[in-house]
């Protein structure tokens, strides 16, 4: 593997970790609802949840303020056509067109003896 694809791997990595942590800092930190208001109750439910970001507790507010930042510019927020607080997380990862499906298509040339 030369030099140039190492380094476009690693980049492409670092984004998706990046990713799932903005997305987890939301997603644990702020109260999230379906369309309704409701609670989510089916996986598809939650998959589909808005989060409020105003909603985050004061220990979280900055973390959440960070994620919501990062992955506005990485085009991956929608937010709620009538409440400014409620955000919905596009799914995807890097590469990945703006309306892609949870699953990602990322490849990683890793060799296994590098897992631990």
């Amino acid at each position: 593997m030369q030099l140039d694809e190492t380094y476009a791997n690693t980049l492409e990595l670092a984004v998706r970790i990046a990713d799932d942590a903005a997305r987890a800092d939301i997603e644990t930190s702020c109260p999230s609802f379906t369309g309704d208001g409701r609670e989510p109750m089916s996986a598809e439910e939650i998959r589909s949840a808005w989060y409020d970001v105003a909603g985050a507790g004061t220990e979280s507010r900055g973390v959440v303020e960070i994620a919501l930042y990062y992955l506005t510019l990485r085009g991956k927020i929608i937010h709620h056509p009538s409440r400014n607080t409620w955000v919905r997380l596009k799914s995807g990862c890097a590469g990945d067109p703006p309306d892609a499906s949870v699953a990602c298509t990322c490849k990683f040339d890793m060799p296994s003896s590098q897992l631990r």
